[in-house]
């Protein structure tokens, strides 16, 4: 029997455990090398003593698990599939799909390694890996093909870092941000000045939180803290769970995780575009018809015009940053982090758009949170010798190296043509946005080139690839330019690797018989020798059930409802009363949903009051602790005040407070929304009023708002002493948005017999 080829594979996270089944597969002998005791590299669980980064597992993910999955490993059903993925889920799965598919032997935990270098003679080389076995004593072993999966989220990246010298006050990074600790022992009587720098994923979950905590302070102490936001380009705020056109009603939408909308496969399947300005132009016109608006009406900096709309976009994911602009708590300012002068400000520089602007400095800042991403070049300079590294470009001086300077490097985000003269060193995971899918089938496709069958990049290929885009359109490949330019982007990868590997999964996908037509790994076809286990098609069975039923939830449609509460409305109340003591006429004034942290947690009781629909609520203290990121106001202080004009012309003025509350952060979430009545003091819970169920219809009584046509409705019952309340609520939707809802309350008692109706307009 021949002898297989063996590999290294540095990193046990999600690209190592797949390119370690791809070899595998290949016929091809692995070996993962991880440092840590656990497979899952950043989503592995907190171990004491490493230097790379760590996540806390209760961070929730941007997306859902059918994206943070292989093609064939899927481990759920309807009704044990995670409603809300977060960092231990995906730990967990990375574990399952090691033990599923990896024999004993091939990951070697708890083994660090400390340098690779060039071995043999130059026209045959393999690899000399020099390690720290799990005892700690030095070793050495020689492979034949060597992969650098060691992640493009190892390390915290902070630009102009030699600068942070000259800063007096406190400076992190979004991966040790705690939120608890911002206004931790805050000195009521000194002003607080928070920047946050960076403007994707996290540059927009981090100034939210901040927001969050400084909404929940005293009113006094609120006014004296100023955020402020610094980001180089315009982003795309999008909700997680995205509201996209329901063809029943274009009021009401179905809602969705926001990659499930957005990576369609119909969309890989359109006519391609002349070029990357096109193709961006396309992109960014379909946000603002998905979105309702071009985010002009933010503010300028967050405008997608023509210059930006020619851009790729990049994303921010938060159900309550917008809300937050729009109230002013969160400033923007659009241009680019600088460094500290000496005298410890803040130095900005222009966008790139603002030709004609002029470096400026922002004084007074306290605290620095740097959402600014991650980079591999601490772990790779670490592991890399010194001649290799100034093949990557990296010098003995270079300080701090752009954090994309190696994808720029690699063909196709793999191949690094002069690391590799000899075909046999490949990187998998290292592209700006490493999605799953995209990172397998980079996987499938270095093992077919190590294996020998598919062969290598021809050099004119790697040549024309690495003079950049406009070369590359200069010769007609449009393809290739797109590829290059799309930073990542999950579909246009997926795309070329899978004509490289001759495969056409978008094909599969647009066979859905449901909308949308959602495209996961599941659907890529088994690789080389591997045979179907039923994990695909479970996936995809999964999916169809959370497409077609879990779009239409109370689960997901409740999320979406009570985030687009949040802020100030104009109210407009009709009341109609049957009895003579009880005044009619129209209320009109203004209300707000306060967003705040958790007061309390909502406890369903057993026991009803005499209904099947009147369960009875209890109260438990809050959370102690609320510092993860990816999570977005639970809870809203509502208050509305104006004045009421009755029949008679009499005026009378107003007021009325509620506290509402969403169950998705709790142990065991119900995604309910309940409202609460509030003690004298304004700003406490005092006990149950009812809960907006969206599984029940409201009653037709003839009002104009509630029983009105389109949108979504939820209803309720309650008994409050002798009285019946019958809330009904009917929302509708503007393209992503709440644009308008009403809230009805039909009450019955012994002294009681009215209904009041009230609409809610921004």
């Amino acid at each position: 029997m021949e002898k297989k080829k063996t590999v290294a594979i540095i990193g046990g996270g999600a690209s190592g455990l797949v390119t370690a089944k791809s070899m595998l597969e290949a016929g091809l002998l692995p070996t993962v090398f991880e440092t840590r005791k656990n497979v899952g590299g950043v989503w592995a669980p907190r171990e004491e003593g490493l230097e790379t980064s760590q996540l806390n597992p209760k961070m929730r993910t941007n997306s859902s698990i059918f994206s943070s999955s292989f093609s064939d490993y899927f481990p759920y059903t309807q009704d044990t599939i995670p409603g809300s993925t977060c960092a231990a889920d995906i730990a967990g799965y990375l574990s399952g799909y090691a033990r599923q598919y990896l024999p004993q032997g091939t990951i070697r935990l708890g083994c660090q390694v400390v340098s690779v270098s060039s071995s043999g003679p130059e026209e045959s080389n393999s690899w000399k890996v020099d390690f720290k076995d799990d005892n700690g004593e030095k070793q050495t072993e020689i492979f034949e093909y060597l992969v650098v999966a060691t992640g493009i989220f190892s390390n915290e990246y902070i630009p102009h870092v030699e600068d942070l010298k000259n800063f007096k006050g406190k400076v992190t990074h979004s991966l040790r941000y705690v939120g608890d600790e911002v206004f931790a022992n805050d000195d009521p009587n000194k002003k607080r000045k928070i920047l946050v720098v960076g403007g994707c994923l996290s540059g927009a979950e981090i100034p939210a939180d901040v927001a969050l905590r400084a909404f929940s302070l005293p009113e006094e102490r609120r006014s004296q803290v100023e955020i402020v936001h610094l980001f180089s380009r315009p982003f795309w705020i999008l909700p997680k769970l995205l509201p996209f056109p329901n063809e029943k009603d274009p009021k009401a939408p179905r809602v969705l995780s926001l990659d499930q909308v957005f990576f369609n496969a119909d969309a890989a399947l359109q006519p391609r575009p002349d070029g990357p300005e096109d193709k961006f132009n396309k992109v960014n016109g379909l946000l603002k018809v998905l979105m309702g608006s071009d985010q002009g009406e933010l503010g300028p900096e967050y405008c997608f015009n023509d210059y930006w709309s020619k851009r790729f976009p990049a994303i921010g994911m938060s159900e309550s940053y917008d809300k937050f602009v729009r109230s002013g708590t969160i400033r923007p300012i659009l241009g680019r982090f600088a460094g500290i002068s000496e005298d410890g400000a803040v130095r900005i520089s222009p966008a790139e758009n603002d030709d004609g602007g002029a470096d400026r400095t922002l004084d007074g800042v306290d605290t620095i949170v740097f959402a600014t991403g991650y980079t591999p070049w601490p772990t790779l300079r670490k592991i890399f010798s010194p001649e290799l590294l100034s093949m990557m470009g990296i010098g003995r001086d270079t300080v701090n190296p752009p954090v994309r300077l190696l994808h720029s490097q690699l063909h196709k985000q793999v191949v690094h043509p002069e690391l590799g003269k000899n075909n046999n060193i490949g990187f998998i995971g290292l592209q700006p946005m490493p999605f799953w899918g995209s990172v397998e089938l980079g996987a499938r496709w270095l093992a077919s080139l190590f294996s020998g069958k598919m062969q290598w990049p021809r050099e004119e290929e790697v040549s024309n690839y690495r003079k950049g885009a406009a070369h590359l359109m200069s010769l007609g490949k449009v393809d290739d330019a797109l590829l290059l330019c799309s930073d990542g982007g999950y579909l246009d990868i997926v795309k070329d690797l899978s004509k490289q590997m001759g495969i056409d999964p978008f094909k599969f996908a647009v066979s859905a018989d449901h909308t949308p037509k959602s495209f996961i790994p599941a659907h890529f076809p088994p690789f080389s020798t591997a045979q179907s286990n039923g994990h695909s098609e479970n996936a995809l069975s999964v999916l169809q059930s959370r497409v077609t039923e879990t779009s239409v939830s109370q689960e997901n449609i409740s999320r979406a409802i009570f985030a687009g509460l949040q802020g100030k409305w104009k109210l407009t109340r009709t009341l109609t009363s049957k009895l003579p003591n009880f005044p009619d006429g129209e209320f009109e004034g203004l209300a707000e949903f306060h967003p705040r942290l958790p007061t309390f947690s909502p406890v369903v009781e057993t026991g009803s009051s005499g209904s099947s629909f009147c369960q009875k609520w209890g109260i438990e203290p809050p959370k102690s602790s609320y510092l993860s990121l990816g999570r977005d106001p639970s809870e809203y202080l509502y208050s509305e005040e104006g004045d009421l004009t009755t029949k008679s012309g009499a005026t009378l003025h107003g007021k009325r407070q509620y506290i509402y509350q969403c169950d998705q952060y709790s142990d065991d979430p119900t995604y309910k929304v309940t409202a609460w009545f509030v003690k004298p003091d304004g700003k406490s819970v005092d006990y149950f009023f009812h809960e907006v169920d969206f599984n029940r219809a409201p009653e037709a009584i003839g009002t104009p708002g509630v029983d009105g046509d389109g949108g979504w409705k939820a209803a309720s019952e309650h008994l409050c002493n002798k009285d019946w309340y019958y809330p009904a609520y009917r929302f509708v939707f503007k393209a992503a948005k709440l644009e308008k809802f009403w809230i009805r309350y039909r009450v019955l008692g012994p002294n009681k017999d009215y209904i009041s109706e009230a609409i809610y307009v921004r």
